[in-house]
């Protein structure tokens, strides 16, 4: 075969090479074929099954239902409660920047606070021990003491329906004071927060950090717009008229729509390419991307 290859023209050695391609396109497309016919004849199976078999009683119904919702919320707690998932270090990040907040911080003992601090640390830009000023992290935790001193002087809870961001202008305003306070804590070479009478007290320069870093966690903004677009790809797959499904479909479904696989599509349509982020590009009748 090598030598017969060998002898090959340029034209000889185009037309083997695109019979070969036609021939690994047409395994491909029998297997993508056998594959989907055997899902669906899983599908209709279970289908049939569950139609024969209805659940009766109460208990029952508990059971259908639960085996439904379960794999929902098994994928939801192993993505976000369990340190391997993917989401684990974000929501664990929302969890800590609660201590931002002094009508709960004063709440805390130093245990829980440092705890809480330390739920910081997956955000680069506070555990930089490259930082001019030090790692953000660590003065966080050097300045609990005096950051809670500033805490309890909140009395109540804030009221966000005046100021959504009533939290940060808190921060703001205890920043404005710093300068003032140190000025005057030198005067008198006592400081208000740990007592010390050197000017090593790092007191003034923690409390700076909490608002360095308070406004950079409030520029981490949570959003909903992941579980959005899942119910997106649903009503993309569902419409109206569908009125009941299997939960295997659903799963399914969703599944291929969005696991970074290439959609074929007949010649002069768009093809998808959901590994590019799902954009779209026009094919030329020949089959060629234009």
């Amino acid at each position: 075969a090598s030598a017969t290859r060998a002898g090959e023209t340029q034209n000889q050695r185009q037309k083997r090479e695109q019979r070969e391609a036609a021939a690994r396109m047409a395994a491909e497309a029998e297997e993508r074929d056998a594959m989907e016919s055997a899902r669906q004849a899983a599908l209709q199976a279970e289908a049939k099954a569950q139609s024969e078999r209805p659940p009766l009683t109460v208990d029952e119904w508990n059971a259908h239902v639960v085996s439904g919702i379960m794999p929902c919320i098994t994928y939801f707690t192993e993505r976000v409660n369990n340190k391997d998932g993917d989401r684990f270090e974000i929501v664990e990040f929302f969890r800590g920047a609660r201590i931002f907040d002094p009508a709960y911080a004063k709440t805390l003992n130093p245990s829980m606070a440092k705890a809480l601090i330390e739920k910081l640390r997956p955000f680069h830009a506070l555990n930089d021990d490259n930082a001019e000023g030090g790692n953000i992290i660590e003065l966080l935790k050097t300045g609990w003491s005096a950051y809670r001193q500033n805490a309890v002087r909140v009395i109540g809870k804030f009221d966000f329906d005046k100021d959504e961001a009533a939290i940060l202008s808190w921060h703001y305003q205890m920043f404005l004071r710093l300068g003032k306070e140190q000025r005057e804590d030198n005067t008198k070479k006592h400081c208000r927060y740990c007592g010390c009478r050197s000017r090593n007290c790092l007191c003034y320069k923690s409390l700076h950090a909490w608002w360095y870093a308070a406004r950079l966690c409030a520029l981490v903004m949570p959003s909903s717009a992941a579980t959005e677009r899942v119910f997106s790809l649903l009503n993309n797959l569902f419409n109206n008229q569908q009125t009941s499904t299997l939960i295997d479909s659903i799963l399914l479904s969703l599944f291929l729509s969005h696991n970074k696989r290439k959609v074929v599509v007949p010649h002069g349509f768009k093809e998808i390419d959901t590994v590019n982020g799902g954009i779209s590009k026009n094919s030329g009748d020949d089959g060629s991307n234009v």
